[in-house]
């Protein structure tokens, strides 16, 4: 588990891989620790914004493909994307931001 916290908001946990995947689409490492300075929070948001419209993206394309087919796939339907994933993540880091906090991460 990886544990995101700020006094700004309290704290959010992740499973390891989701949390790495947000973590390096925001530029950070992997690593057992660090932190995100407000400074760094718009470049972040955006970049989570980014990978959510990218997952929007291809998940739709993928449906499309689906829909030709008879059946379908519901795993695939019922998959949580990228977006529903980075949303808390993105949420603790506007609060953070407005409030000039940091957000601490460990795992």
């Amino acid at each position: 588990m990886i544990t995101f916290r700020s006094t700004a908001t309290g704290q959010l946990q992740m499973l390891d891989a989701h949390g790495a995947q947000l973590l390096a689409a925001i530029g950070k490492s992997d690593t057992s620790r660090g932190v995100i300075m407000p400074t760094q929070m718009d470049d972040a948001i955006a970049r989570l914004q980014l990978l959510g419209e990218r997952s929007s993206r291809v998940r739709d394309a993928a449906a499309r493909r689906e829909s030709v087919g008879d059946e379908p796939d519901l795993e695939a339907v019922e998959q949580v994307t990228w977006a529903q994933r980075a949303f808390p993540l993105m949420q603790m880091l506007k609060n953070s931001r407005v409030a000039g906090a940091p957000v601490l991460w460990e795992n």
